[in-house]
C-alpha cells in the first residue's frame, strides 16, 4: 500500500513540472522567431531537449510509482522512508533541469532560460535585466531587440545600473559625450533618451519606462523590475547571514543560488565604458567571496567534485589564488586521482609566473611534495 500522502506530492510536482514543458514551448516559439539562424532548426532543437526533459520526468514518476506499489504500510518507516524517496525524484529531475549542470544536459533550453537559477526570474515583472549572463532585456515577456544606437543601450544600461537614485542629465553628458560641447552633448542625449523612449514604450503600453524629473533622468518606480545582479547580491547576503547565524545548509543554499546566476562579469561585453571596472570588480569580488565559501563547505563535507567544481569557477576569475589551488590538489589526492593534483600543482605555478612574475609559496610546495610521495594530505 502507497503512502498517499507522498503519492500526492509527487503528482503535483510531476504537474507543476509538466505545465513548465509548456511554458517553455511557448518560449521556444518566441525564440526562434528572433533567432538570427534557421527558425526551424533553433525550435526543433530547443523542442527536442524538452522532450528529453519530460521524458526523464515521467520515468521519475513511473519509478516511484514501481517503488510504492506492493508495499506494506509502515507508518512509522514511512515518515522516515517519504522524504527520501522524494528527494531522490527531485534530485534526478533536478539535477537534469534546474542545476548548474543544466547547460551540459539541455544547452539549448539553459541558453533559452538564461541558467539554473534564474529559469523564470519573475513572472510579474514587467521588465527583466539579465547583466551577469548573456546580455538580454526581456519587457512584458517578449525580448527587446532593434536598439536604435549603441549609447541608447547604455545609458540604459547606466540607469538600471544606478536605478535606485535619480540621474542627473549633467552626469550622463559627462559620461557618455566628455569631449563634446555642453549644448551639443545636450543635444546628443535628448536624440538618445527619445530613441530609448521609442523602444521600451512600446513594450509597456506607450508608457514611457525613462522618465525625467528636476533635471534628472531615472526609471519609472512603479515598474516591478527584476535584475540578475540585484538577486545575485541578496543571495550572497544571504547566505552571509545564515553563514553568521550558524545556518550551514541555508547558507549552501543560498550561496548556490549566488553562484548559478553569476556566469559572466557585468555586463562583460560592453568594454567602452571606464565606469564598468569598479561595478565588475566589486561583483568579482563578491562571487570569490561566495564560491570560496561554498567550495570550502564542500570540501569539508567531503563533497570534493563539488569542491572541484566550483573551485574551478573561481580560478577562471583569479587563476593566481594559491589557497584555491590547494584545496584543489588536496581534492584531487583525496579522489586518488594524484596525477591531475600534480597538473594542478603545475598550472599554479605557471599562472604565477606568467601574471605576477612570482613562484609558488611554502605551503604549496610542501603540499605538491606530500601528493608525489603519496602521502596524506
Amino acid at each position: 500500500m502507497s503512502n498517499p500522502l507522498d503519492k500526492r506530492q509527487l503528482t503535483q510536482f510531476a504537474d507543476s513540472l509538466r505545465r513548465f514543458r509548456q511554458f517553455v514551448r511557448h518560449r521556444a516559439d518566441s525564440v526562434a522567431r528572433a533567432d538570427d539562424r534557421d527558425p526551424v532548426e533553433r525550435r526543433a532543437m530547443l523542442l527536442e531537449e524538452i522532450d528529453g526533459l519530460a521524458k526523464l520526468i515521467d520515468e521519475s514518476v513511473g519509478d516511484a510509482d514501481e517503488a510504492d506499489s506492493g508495499t506494506e504500510c509502515h507508518p512509522e518507516q514511512d515518515a522516515v522512508a517519504a522524504p527520501l524517496r522524494w528527494a531522490s525524484v527531485s534530485e534526478s529531475v533536478g539535477r537534469r533541469s534546474l542545476h548548474a549542470d543544466a547547460g551540459e544536459s539541455f544547452p539549448g533550453l539553459s541558453r533559452l532560460l538564461g541558467g539554473p537559477s534564474v529559469l523564470i526570474p519573475s513572472t510579474a515583472a514587467s521588465l527583466a535585466v539579465h547583466f551577469l549572463s548573456p546580455y538580454r532585456v526581456i519587457c512584458n515577456g517578449e525580448p527587446v531587440s532593434g536598439w536604435p544606437n549603441c549609447r541608447g543601450k547604455r545609458i540604459f544600461n547606466y540607469l538600471i545600473t544606478h536605478r535606485h537614485r535619480p540621474v542627473p542629465k549633467e552626469v550622463l553628458m559627462d559620461r557618455f559625450w566628455p569631449d563634446v560641447e555642453p549644448d551639443n552633448a545636450r543635444n546628443n542625449l535628448n536624440m538618445a533618451i527619445y530613441g530609448l523612449r521609442k523602444l521600451l514604450g512600446g513594450h509597456d503600453g506607450n508608457r514611457s519606462l525613462v522618465v525625467f524629473k528636476d533635471g534628472c533622468y531615472s526609471i519609472r518606480q512603479d515598474v516591478e523590475i527584476w535584475v540578475d545582479a540585484e538577486a545575485f547580491m541578496q543571495d550572497a547576503s544571504a547566505g552571509t547571514e545564515f553563514d553568521r547565524r550558524g545556518d550551514v545548509a541555508a547558507a549552501i543554499e543560498a550561496y548556490r543560488r549566488a553562484e548559478a546566476i553569476y556566469q559572466n562579469d557585468y555586463l562583460a561585453d560592453e568594454r567602452e565604458d571606464d565606469w564598468l571596472l569598479e561595478v565588475r570588480q566589486k561583483f568579482r569580488n563578491v562571487f570569490l567571496a561566495v564560491t570560496d565559501r561554498l567550495s570550502r563547505y564542500y570540501f569539508d563535507d567531503g563533497r570534493f567534485e563539488a569542491c572541484l567544481w566550483t573551485s574551478a569557477r573561481m580560478l577562471a576569475v583569479d587563476r593566481c589564488d594559491e589557497r584555491v589551488h590547494c584545496r584543489m590538489i588536496r581534492a584531487f589526492a583525496r579522489l586518488g586521482q594524484h596525477h591531475l593534483a600534480v597538473r594542478q600543482y603545475f598550472a599554479c605555478r605557471d599562472a604565477l609566473a606568467q601574471e605576477l612574475g612570482t613562484t609558488p609559496g611554502v605551503e604549496i610546495v610542501r603540499l605538491f611534495d606530500r601528493v608525489r610521495r603519496r602521502l596524506d594530505v
